[in-house]
């Protein structure tokens, strides 16, 4: 089972969008990217100032939490835990 995780709320989509991490398959760069607009985000200081691009290749792939916790998106990382999106700072969060 995959442990669900994102990274943010979208500040394009009023709300409506999570941004999730993905992996561009051409560069191998991590991105987070709106599961409702597609709009892609290459740092974490991009979400923050919206600068961001519409995301076209769908051929971005999901990752794992691990590879997640291990990049630059490290100390941006909310687990879904009993229904919440919780900040992954308590270590006491299962991820599995």
């Amino acid at each position: 089972m995959k442990q669900e995780f994102c990274v943010a709320i979208c500040p394009h989509c009023d709300g409506n969008g999570l941004l999730y991490i993905v992996k561009d398959e051409k560069s191998g760069e991590l991105h987070a990217c709106c599961d409702e607009c597609y709009q892609e985000f290459i740092n974490p200081n991009d979400i923050k100032t919206k600068n961001s691009f519409l995301s076209l290749d769908f051929n971005n792939v999901s990752v794992d939490v691990e590879v997640a916790l291990n990049s630059k998106w490290k100390d941006y990382i909310y687990v879904l835990e009993n229904g919440k999106w919780l900040k992954y700072t308590d270590k006491s969060i299962k991820l599995f």
